[in-house]
């Protein structure tokens, strides 16, 4: 199905068994499956017998039916450049600034995010956004996330465990107050003199019961 289609498929098709993806790799042997001349921007000639036999293209989307095919591939790359709207994939055909797409695929109706400067509607944005731009999993994004929650975390349990011996050393407190208050009512000795026919006499007698004599 790939074979032959007029675009420079993935490299399992771009090897001698499949005739070097039906020679859709090489400019000089690229046509279209209607017999008319490959408009096809992504190429990596492997074939020994083309004429440009190593050549290959700047641009290396990995699907080069999507170039131009009237709907804006915003997506980036594993190195997180854009992998169709750029320069060397002439701005994914055109397909991103809404002056310079044409129908084919699609009618041009989704979403642009026009990053050609030579176009007039250069920086215009209609709903698509810059996929790294805002990525709340980007990188840095995501370490500050991280820090933030194990602060959190942190936090909750320091006050968990200051809650916790403030209510131990409260128990404490009140497991003492019946002994303090047991030995602050023990019974006083009061000493009292007495004298009867010129004989003195001390008494003692707790506070609160007679001395007698």
């Amino acid at each position: 199905y790939w074979v032959g289609d007029g675009y420079c498929d993935d490299p399992k098709y771009n090897k001698e068994a499949c005739d070097w993806d039906g020679g859709d790799c090489c400019q000089a042997t690229c046509t279209m499956p209607d017999g008319s001349e490959c408009d096809n921007i992504v190429f990596d000639c492997l074939d020994p017998t083309a004429a440009d036999y190593g050549a290959s293209s700047n641009c290396t989307a990995a699907a080069p039916s999507w170039i131009g095919d009237g709907y804006c591939d915003n997506n980036l790359n594993a190195d997180d450049d854009p992998e169709y709207n750029n320069p060397a994939c002439s701005w994914d055909g055109g397909d991103c600034c809404a002056d310079t797409c044409v129908e084919d695929t699609y009618d041009c109706t989704a979403d642009f995010y026009c990053t050609d400067p030579d176009s007039p509607d250069y920086g215009t944005n209609n709903g698509i956004t810059d996929p790294g731009a805002t990525d709340p999993t980007s990188d840095g994004n995501l370490l500050i996330i991280i820090i933030v929650v194990v602060v959190i975390v942190v936090v909750v349990v320091v006050v968990v465990v200051v809650i916790v011996v403030l209510k131990n050393k409260t128990k404490t407190v009140t497991a003492d107050s019946p002994v303090r208050a047991a030995h602050q009512s023990r019974p006083t000795t009061m000493i009292q003199s007495v004298t009867v026919d010129d004989v003195t006499f001390e008494t003692g007698a707790s506070q609160g019961q007679s001395a007698d004599i």
